[in-house]
């Protein structure tokens, strides 16, 4: 399963992505932002401020900033501690999303800064 939303609209690919994939041996659940700001923008104080919430948050930050994201293993979101799965992935990506925006990631493209 897989499926993207383009933060802004305008973008011509997903930045904001909800996945599961087995590229780690077990099956993981994946929050992911893919921001496509300008270089300038990748390395203002301003998007540094963001990565560094976002990894204080728990999100792991790409050494490029390419990506941002939270890997969830089975054990995060399967099993009798959680027994209704849409409604626990629905939660991890409530809290995941809003973590990603909130920490200010994409304010300069959408606000055109």
């Amino acid at each position: 399963m897989w499926f993207g939303f383009r933060v802004p609209a305008a973008k011509s690919s997903a930045t904001m992505v909800v996945q599961f994939t087995n590229q780690f041996e077990d099956v993981h659940f994946i929050v992911e932002a893919r921001p496509e700001a300008p270089e300038e923008v990748l390395l203002s104080k301003r998007f540094e401020e963001a990565c560094t919430s976002l990894d204080a948050a728990g999100l792991s930050v790409h050494p490029r900033r390419r990506y941002m994201a939270r890997v969830y293993g089975p054990q995060d979101y399967l099993g009798e501690k959680w027994p209704d799965l849409p409604e626990r992935l629905l939660d991890l990506i409530e809290r995941d999303v809003g973590i990603l925006i909130g920490s200010g990631l994409f304010d300069a493209e959408i606000n055109g800064l």
